[in-house]
C-alpha cells in the first residue's frame, strides 16, 4: 500500500505530458491571433468597401452640384444676352451715356435684373424676399436622380441650415449655402456644400466682330500725314495704314488689305489725283475728290468704308466710285463736322454707288456758315448738290424788310459794311414757313469779293415744331420742295451731276436722290437718326483705332503710344539695328528737332531696312518691306508691302553701337505690347467665359 502511494507521488512530480499542455496552449493562443486577424482583415474590407461607396456618393454629388452650377450658367448667358440686346437698343436713348464706364454700369445693372427676374418650370431663381429658389436649382437636374424626401434614395438639393440666402451686389451674385446629398440604395450619405458665385460679365459696346491685327501687320504709322507728293508714279501700299491725313497728289495713291485709319481728311486734292482702297476696311473722318477752285480728282473706295463726317465732290469734274459697303455714321442734326452725307459741289462731276451693298448715311447735308456751328443750316437731304442750297433760301415774298415794310428784291442781299437792313419773316411766311416747317430765319454773311460789301444770305433754320422735329420738318419740308419744283431741281442736279449711277437701296437720315434713264426722283423714305443705333458704337470705335490702333481707351495718337519718346532722346541721331547675319534690318532717326527727312533708298546700310522709327518725316523712295513709324509726315514713292514676320525679326536686333553705355534692342524703343500680332476691337479682358463668371466658393463636403 505504501509502495503504491509513493510511486503515485513520483509520478505527480515528474514532468511526463506537459508537452502537451504547451502545445494545447500554443494552439489556443495561434487560434486567437488568427482570429484577431481574420477579424482585422474583415473590418478593414468593410472600411475600404464604404470608401469606395462613399467616394462614388461623394462624385454623385459633386457631379449633381456641377449641374447645378451649369444651370446657373445657363441663367448668366441668358441674362446676359437679354441684357446686351437692351443696351444695343437703347444706344441713342439720352438715358443711356455714351461713354463706356456709364455704358457697362448701365449693362451690368440690366444684367442683374434679368438675372433676378430669370425663371425655370414657372419659378423665379432669385426669389422676391432675396433668397434663391431651391425648386429651381433642382430643375436643373435629372428629375429621376432626385429623391422625394430626406429619408429617401438620391440626390436630395437644399440650403444648408435653412438659409437659402442670394446677394445681389454691384460685383457679382451669390446664392449661398447650396447644399447637395447623395443616399445610395445602402444607406450610404455624402453632401457637398458650397456658394454659387455669378461675378459680374464685362462689357464692350465695339463691334464685336471686327478686329485689327496688331502694329507689325502695319505698312506705315504716320503721325502728320501719309503723301504721294513727291512720286513719278502710281504708288501702292499693301498692309494696314495710319495717318493724321492721307493726300493723293498728281498720282493714284493706292492701299489695299489690312485697316486704313485717319482721324483726318483722306484726299485726292490735285488735278488727275486717285486715292483707291480695295480689300480694306477703311476708317476716316472725313473724304474728298478734288478741291474747290481745283479739279479731276477722284476717290474709289472698295471694301467696308466707315465715315464719320462727309464724302465731298468738290471740284470740277471730281468723281467717287463706291463699292462693297459704305457706313457714313455721323448722325448729328445740330454739328455739319459730325453729320454723314455725301455732298456734290463740283459741277460737272461722277458719282457711282451702284456698286454698294450697304449704303449708310445716317446725318444730313448742312449749309456751312462762315460763323458757328450753331448757324450752319440743316437741309433735308443725306446726298445733295451745291445748287440744292438755293431751295433753304427764303423767298422773297415771304420776307419783309423793316425800313420798307416791303419785300426785299432778292435774297441773298448784297449791302454796304455796316449797314446791313433788318430783315424778318412777314405774316404770310409764318403762315407757310413757321406753322408748317417749324421755319425761322437765320443769316449767313460773306464778303463780296473785291469790295467793301457784304452778301447777306437768308435761310431757313428748321425747329421742333407740329408734332415734328427739327430733322423731320427739314426731311418733310424738301419732299414737299421736290415735289413742287421737280423742273427746277433737276436742273440743279443736271448742272452737278455729269454721271449719277445710284444705289439700288439705302438706309438714311434725309432724302437721297435715284437715276432712272434722265429722270432723277426721291429715294426711300428717311430713317430717323436716332434710329442709327449703331452710330454711337462706330464712333467710340473710331475715335479708339485713332489713339491705340485697338480697343483700348488712352488719349494721343498712335505715334506716342507705341513709341517710348524717352528712349528716342537716349538714341539723338541715326542708330542702326542689325539681325544675327549682320544685316541692318532697323533704324532709329531722331530728326523732328532739326527738320531734316530720313529717305529710305537702296544705298549702303539703307538696302535691307525693315523697320524704321523717326521722329520727324521719312521719305520711301524704293520698294520697301516692313514698317515705318514717323512722328511727322511720310512720302511714299514708291510701293510698300507690310510684312508681320520680318518686323518681328528686326524687334530682335541689336544696336550696332552701344547707346548710352547700353546695348538696346530695336523692341526697347517700342511699348504697350507692339510686338503683339492680334487685338480685337471690342474684346473686353474676361470676355463672357462662363466658367470664369460662375465660380465656387466656401466648398466642403462630408
Amino acid at each position: 500500500m505504501r509502495n503504491r502511494f509513493a510511486a503515485a507521488l513520483r509520478t505527480l512530480r515528474g514532468n511526463s505530458g506537459s508537452g502537451i499542455v504547451l502545445v494545447l496552449v500554443c494552439m489556443l493562443c495561434v487560434s486567437m491571433l488568427g482570429i484577431m486577424i481574420l477579424y482585422l482583415s474583415y473590418t478593414g474590407v468593410l472600411l475600404k468597401i464604404t470608401e469606395r461607396q462613399g467616394q462614388k456618393d461623394f462624385y454623385t454629388a459633386s457631379t449633381a452640384m456641377d449641374e447645378i452650377r451649369a444651370g446657373v450658367q445657363k441663367a448668366a448667358s441668358d441674362s446676359i444676352g437679354r441684357a446686351y440686346k437692351t443696351v444695343l437698343v437703347n444706344y441713342s436713348n439720352e438715358d443711356f451715356q455714351k461713354d463706356q464706364a456709364d455704358m457697362t454700369s448701365k449693362f451690368r445693372a440690366e444684367f442683374r435684373s434679368e438675372f433676378s427676374k430669370w425663371t425655370a418650370s414657372g419659378n423665379s431663381l432669385i426669389t422676391i424676399n432675396g433668397g434663391y429658389s431651391v425648386d429651381v436649382l433642382k430643375s436643373f437636374l435629372d428629375s429621376t436622380q432626385l429623391r422625394g424626401n430626406v429619408g429617401g434614395t438620391g440626390v436630395w438639393v437644399e440650403a444648408a441650415g435653412g438659409a437659402n440666402t442670394a446677394t445681389v451686389e454691384a460685383d457679382g451674385i451669390t446664392l449661398k449655402n447650396v447644399k447637395v446629398s447623395y443616399t445610395d440604395a445602402k444607406g450610404y450619405t455624402s453632401s457637398v456644400t458650397s456658394d454659387i458665385v455669378v461675378n459680374m460679365p464685362d462689357f464692350s459696346y465695339m463691334i464685336s466682330n471686327y478686329s485689327i491685327s496688331g502694329l507689325p501687320s502695319f505698312a506705315v504709322v504716320a503721325k502728320q500725314e501719309m503723301t504721294n507728293a513727291g512720286s513719278p508714279a502710281d504708288v501702292t501700299v499693301t498692309g494696314s495704314v495710319y495717318a493724321g491725313k492721307i493726300s493723293a497728289v498728281y498720282k493714284t495713291l493706292s492701299t489695299t488689305g489690312g485697316t486704313v485709319v485717319c482721324p483726318g481728311t483722306i484726299s485726292a486734292a490735285g488735278a488727275g489725283s486717285v486715292f483707291s482702297s480695295s480689300n480694306a476696311t477703311l476708317w476716316a473722318n472725313r473724304v474728298e475728290a478734288g478741291q474747290k477752285g481745283g479739279s479731276y480728282g477722284s476717290v474709289v473706295l472698295g471694301g467696308t468704308s466707315y465715315v464719320r463726317d462727309d464724302l465731298e465732290l468738290a471740284g470740277y469734274q471730281s468723281s467717287a466710285a463706291l463699292t462693297g459697303s459704305y457706313y457714313g455714321y455721323g448722325n448729328s442734326t445740330t454739328e455739319s463736322d459730325k453729320s454723314s452725307a455725301i455732298i456734290v459741289n463740283g459741277r460737272e462731276s461722277s458719282l457711282s454707288t451702284s456698286g454698294l451693298s450697304t449704303l449708310m448715311l445716317a446725318g444730313h447735308s448742312f449749309i456751312q456758315s462762315v460763323g458757328t456751328a450753331a448757324d450752319d443750316v440743316l437741309m433735308g437731304e443725306s446726298v445733295s448738290v451745291r445748287g440744292n442750297q438755293m431751295a433753304y433760301l427764303i423767298p422773297t415774298e415771304y420776307l419783309v424788310d423793316s425800313a420798307t415794310g416791303e419785300s426785299p428784291a432778292t435774297n441773298p442781299i448784297v449791302h454796304d459794311n455796316g449797314i446791313k437792313p433788318e430783315v424778318a419773316i412777314n405774316s404770310a411766311g409764318k403762315t407757310e414757313l413757321e406753322t408748317k416747317y417749324g421755319v425761322k430765319k437765320t443769316e449767313i454773311n460773306s464778303p463780296y469779293p473785291g469790295s467793301n460789301q457784304t452778301v447777306t444770305y437768308y435761310f431757313m433754320q428748321f425747329t421742333a415744331a407740329a408734332g415734328r422735329t427739327a430733322e423731320q420738318n427739314a426731311n418733310a419740308f424738301f419732299k414737299d420742295y421736290f415735289t413742287n419744283n421737280t423742273a427746277k431741281v433737276q436742273k440743279y442736279l443736271s448742272g452737278y451731276l455729269n454721271v449719277y449711277n445710284s444705289s439700288p437701296s439705302s438706309q438714311s437720315a434725309g432724302w437721297t436722290i435715284t437715276h432712272n434713264g434722265d429722270k432723277y426722283a426721291l429715294g426711300s423714305a428717311p430713317v430717323s437718326s436716332t434710329q442709327f443705333t449703331s452710330s454711337v458704337q462706330l464712333a467710340d470705335t473710331f475715335r479708339r483705332l485713332c489713339e491705340t490702333l485697338s480697343a483700348k481707351d488712352v488719349a494721343g495718337t498712335p505715334y506716342e503710344y507705341y513709341v517710348d519718346s524717352d528712349m528716342m532722346a537716349k538714341a539723338s541721331g541715326t542708330n542702326y539695328f542689325r539681325d544675327a547675319d549682320n544685316k541692318a534690318v532697323g533704324v532709329i532717326v531722331d530728326n523732328s528737332k532739326d527738320n531734316t527727312k530720313f529717305v529710305i533708298n537702296g544705298d549702303g546700310t539703307k538696302g535691307d531696312l525693315n523697320f524704321v522709327i523717326a521722329s520727324g518725316d521719312v521719305e520711301i523712295d524704293r520698294p520697301f518691306t516692313g514698317l515705318v513709324i514717323s512722328g511727322g509726315t511720310v512720302t511714299v514713292n514708291s510701293s510698300v508691302t507690310a510684312d508681320s514676320t520680318a518686323v518681328g525679326n528686326a524687334l530682335a536686333a541689336k544696336a550696332e553701337t552701344n547707346i548710352g553705355g547700353v546695348v538696346y534692342t530695336l523692341s526697347d524703343f517700342l511699348k504697350n505690347g507692339a510686338a503683339n500680332t492680334t487685338q480685337n476691337v471690342g474684346e473686353a479682358d474676361s470676355g463672357w467665359n462662363l466658367g470664369k463668371l460662375v465660380t465656387y466658393e466656401n466648398w466642403s463636403k462630408n
